[in-house]
């Protein structure tokens, strides 16, 4: 018989391997690159600069999954961008990352 804390702990170690293999498969689909610049990403790198961000197009605050369909690679500058700035240079993306993106910024929009 299990705890309540090891089976909680389980469905958490079971999520985490989940997320886990979801963002691989997205570095794979996105080849390692931003896709909103086109920065190459460095998957190697320690720091969180140019190791690539996973970004989740509908954020997960409001409900948004961890799979394929949304999340994204983008690199750090572009990440900020989506999350903290504002004016024009707020960067949006909408759409589903398996197929088109769309991006905004600055009242121009382009589809990765």
């Amino acid at each position: 018989m299990t705890t309540l804390y090891e089976d909680q702990k389980a469905k958490r170690d079971k999520a985490k391997r989940i997320e886990e293999k979801v963002y691989r498969s997205v570095n794979h689909r996105d080849k390692f690159c931003c896709r909103a610049c086109g920065h190459r990403a460095d998957p190697n790198t320690i720091g969180r600069l140019d190791r690539g961000h996973h970004h989740h197009i509908v954020f997960r605050s409001a409900g948004g999954k961890t799979t394929r369909q949304n999340v994204c690679l983008v690199c750090a500058e572009c990440h900020d961008a989506i999350h903290h700035q504002s004016g024009p240079r707020k960067l949006f993306v909408s759409g589903n990352a398996d197929a088109t993106l769309t991006f905004g910024q600055g009242g121009r929009t382009w589809h990765d």
